[in-house]
């Protein structure tokens, strides 16, 4: 088949195929992409709330501790 074909035609064939080949691997790079776009609205949907509600426990309990040194301090 290839020995049929014009050498002017040969080059833009093979041209032709490696940029079917790129938009292939545009693709499925940009299908994959889907993935951590999901994890990153999971993330920020769900861990976050709650890395925010452990912080706020984490200083409610540092006051009551330094509440607590300062009363047997004083006694």
């Amino acid at each position: 088949m290839l020995d049929r074909m014009k050498l002017t035609t040969r080059p833009a064939a093979g041209f032709g195929v490696l940029l079917l080949l790129l938009a292939l691997v545009a693709g499925t790079a940009a299908w994959q992409m889907r993935g951590p776009a999901a994890n990153t609205e999971a993330f920020s949907g769900n861990i976050v709330p709650s890395l925010t509600l452990q912080y706020r426990m984490t200083l409610a309990l540092g006051a009551l501790r330094r509440w607590e040194l300062r009363a047997c301090d004083g006694a």
